[in-house]
């Protein structure tokens, strides 16, 4: 299925129909796509994570959320340097 890939509202739609489906794979690339179009948004570093729980990748969805963890602490000593 095509969609504008831009257009959060439909690629969170249809990574929900994937999930009723049990289309886990498929919905484990929305969800990267999702995070890759919008990496600032916290919800779609975890629903990542879980996309990748549901295929089975435990240790890639550790990964994923250590990564964000890494980026929010390195994030918040740059701002706080400013201060």
């Amino acid at each position: 299925m095509k969609f504008d890939k831009d257009n959060q509202q439909i690629a969170r739609d249809y990574a929900l129909l994937l999930l009723q489906m049990r289309n886990y794979d498929m919905h484990l690339e929305v969800k990267n796509s999702m995070l890759a179009s919008r990496p600032s948004f916290r919800a779609n570093w975890t629903a990542l994570a879980i996309a990748h729980h549901l295929v089975g990748n435990y240790d890639m969805a550790i990964q994923v959320l250590d990564t964000f963890e890494d980026a929010c602490r390195v994030l918040s000593s740059f701002l706080y340097s400013f201060l």
